[in-house]
This record gives C-alpha cells, sequence and structure tokens, in this order.
C-alpha cells in the first residue's frame, strides 16, 4: 500500500480541503522523516494513503487475482527460460529471438505485478 501511496502523492495536483487530527508526537516526526526522505509533502501522502486505501477496499480481491495471474503467468515463463538455457542458445536464431522476448516480457510483467501487490 506505501509504494501505490507514493506513487500517488508523487503527482498530486488535486485541490484540497482541510481536515484536522491529532497524532502521537513521535508518530508525526517519523511520518514528517519519511515523506521528507521520499520527496512527497506530508499532507500528499495522507491524502494518498487515504485514497488507496479506499481502493484496495473496493478493488482488493480483482487486485488480488490479478496479481496471482500475473505471478503465475511470470513463473510460466521463467520455467520455459529455464528450459532454454538448458537445451542451449545460440543454435537456432528463432529460438533466441523468442529467449530475448521472453525476458522483456518477464520485466514488463514483473512492473506491472508491483502495481498490483505492496
Amino acid at each position: 500500500m506505501v509504494n501505490k501511496a507514493l506513487r500517488k502523492a508523487k503527482r498530486d495536483t488535486d485541490t484540497k480541503v482541510s481536515v484536522t487530527f491529532q497524532v502521537n508526537s513521535e508518530l508525526k516526526k517519523e511520518f514528517e522523516r519519511f515523506c521528507k526522505e521520499e520527496g512527497v509533502s506530508m499532507t500528499a501522502m495522507l491524502v494518498a494513503l487515504m485514497e488507496t486505501a479506499l481502493e484496495e477496499k473496493k478493488h482488493g480481491d480483482l487486485y488480488s487475482e490479478v496479481a496471482a495471474f500475473l505471478k503465475s503467468t511470470i513463473a510460466e515463463y521463467q520455467t520455459s527460460i529455464a528450459e532454454l538455457e538448458q537445451e542451449g542458445l545460440g543454435r537456432q536464431p528463432e529460438i533466441d529471438e523468442a529467449y530475448q522476448k521472453m525476458l522483456k516480457d518477464v520485466k514488463h510483467l514483473e512492473n506491472l505485478l508491483s502495481f498490483f501487490e505492496e
């Protein structure tokens, strides 16, 4: 959830309304430090955390299913990649091309997976 919220906070441009609440002083200091290290304002991060929490509540099951599907697909690709590596590359250009494409596809799938999991 934090990674999703950070991505949202870093592109924050919405109009705001005031919300007032109290927190433990040590928690506030740690959160300030965290936000500063990540390069986002506390307001942007809190808003992004709230949005992400609501989004996950609304889409949680779907996100879990997509993440599971992506993990399964990545595992299948990795099995095929390992088989190609065992058989030996460099003998047939079309196999080498397929191997390179599979490596790229796995990277794309892993990037997509990072959106759906925390």
